[in-house]
Formats: structure tokens, sequence, C-alpha cells
């Protein structure tokens, strides 16, 4: 089990957040409740508000499976240094990507569409650089057997890299890019000597695998036995608290944060 984020962990987590450091947030299920229709998450007011302000204080990025311009739109009014979409794989500029990765991506959507057609509850998401196949709003009772069927169609796409995440199963190609791999390229894009990440799922662990003392350190919203993260927060609701208390080791003494 981690260690819950609590009061007497703040020293080590302001020591770290000393100098040049990037804080570096997942979207769903860290910024933003997860909802039944992913279409329609959105952050808080109050985390809105919270971390409009902490990029005044700290370069923001965010790294998370949604297309860069899904990012883009739902983080609007917010000044955030970095937007990373596709688990990693989507940047501004865009990196350059053989025109194959795409077409091969696109076949795998339209196979997933024409299986999942008449199948209620699920919905395909084409990302370009990825696919996702989204079975949250199944019901309870069918979506072991929708998930093994999941896997069971991605059985014709050949060499895939396969992310699973809660209610979620993205389909991307191996050789690109992960969000570990992400963090890196960001701490050295914002000149940082170190990066905290906040994130919510499997997808994460990349991330959170990064162990370079004094040079990254992740935090899961959520305990996970398995995680590597060196903390955990225990719900999404407790978010607004860490970004406060982020908030307060830059903000000098009785101006204190506010929601």
């Amino acid at each position: 089990m981690k260690d819950i984020l609590q009061p007497r962990h703040l020293a080590c987590l302001m020591e770290f957040c000393r100098g040049a450091a990037a804080l570096v947030f997942d979207y769903d299920g860290t910024l933003a409740p997860i909802v039944e229709d992913p279409d329609k998450a959105r952050i808080r007011a109050s985390t809105r508000r919270l971390l409009r302000e902490l990029s005044g204080f700290y370069p923001c990025a965010l790294v998370s499976g949604r297309s860069r311009r899904q990012l883009a739109l739902m983080t609007q009014g917010i000044t955030l240094s970095c937007l990373v979409g596709n688990h990693g794989m989507e940047w501004m500029p865009p990196m350059p990507l053989p025109k194959a990765i795409r077409r091969r991506v696109r076949r795998w959507e339209r196979h997933l569409r024409r299986a999942f057609a008449d199948t209620p509850g699920i919905r395909i998401e084409g990302k370009g650089l990825s696919c996702a196949v989204h079975y949250r709003q199944v019901s309870s009772a069918l979506k072991p057997q929708v998930r093994e069927r999941i896997f069971r169609e991605a059985a014709s796409f050949g060499r895939v890299r396969i992310l699973e995440g809660k209610d979620v199963v993205d389909f991307m190609p191996p050789s690109l890019a992960h969000k570990g791999a992400a963090l890196k390229r960001i701490r050295r894009l914002l000149s940082c000597d170190r990066a905290l990440y906040v994130g919510d799922d499997t997808t994460d662990e990349d991330a959170f695998a990064l162990r370079t003392p004094k040079r990254y350190l992740g935090i899961r919203v959520g305990d996970s036995r398995a995680s590597k993260a060196a903390y955990c927060l225990p719900a999404q609701s407790d978010i607004d608290a860490l970004l406060k208390a982020l908030l307060s080791f830059r903000i000098p003494k009785g101006q204190g944060a506010h929601a």
C-alpha cells in the first residue's frame, strides 16, 4: 500500500518542489472526476481556479490519453506550459511520424467500429495516433464479457501496445512514446530540475516508474498496492487539497491559497 499523502509528508513534498520544479497532471480521474460519458468530464470550478493560480508559480503540464485538441478545449483559460495527448505521443509541434502508422490505427478503428456497432454502451474513439474502446456505459453485469471480447477483437491487430484503464482499452503502435518518456521530455523542455507527476490509472505507471532520486516524484489518485507511485491521494475529490498545498509552498506566509 502506498503512503497516503498526509500533513507529515508536506515537508518532503515542499523540499522536492523547491527551485525549478514542473507540475505534470493526468486529466480524467486526476484533475477532472470520472464520469459516465467521457465527453462530459470537466474540471471543477475550484480546481480550475487553483490550477490557473498554480500556473503562475510553476511550469504546469498535462499528459493524457485524450487527444491534444480535446485537452486544449477542456483547459481553455488556463496557462499551461505543455499539453501532451495520446499517452505521450501527441505534441505541439507534432513529432514526425510515418503515415503508415496513422493508416494502421485507422484500420484498427474501422475494425472496432464494425465489431461493436450493435453493442449498447460501447464508444469507439479515434485519436489519430491511437484508438480506444470505452465501455463505462455498458451494464455492470456485461462488462467482464465485453472486456474479454475487446481483447479478442484486437487479436488480429498484430504488433500493438494495449493500455487498459478504467472501463477503457487503448490501442497504439508499440514503438511510440508513453507517459514516462513524455514526463522526461517535458522536464527537459521546461528546463526544470525535477518533475512531480499526478495520475490515477494503470496508464500512468510508466511515469510513476521513473525513480531517479530528486528528479521525479509520483502521486497516485486512489490507492493501488501495485502502483510505483511514492504517495497516493485517497480520492479524486482530494485534488484541491494537493493543489492548495503546492500553492502554499510558493505564496508568502499570510496570503494563503484560496479556492
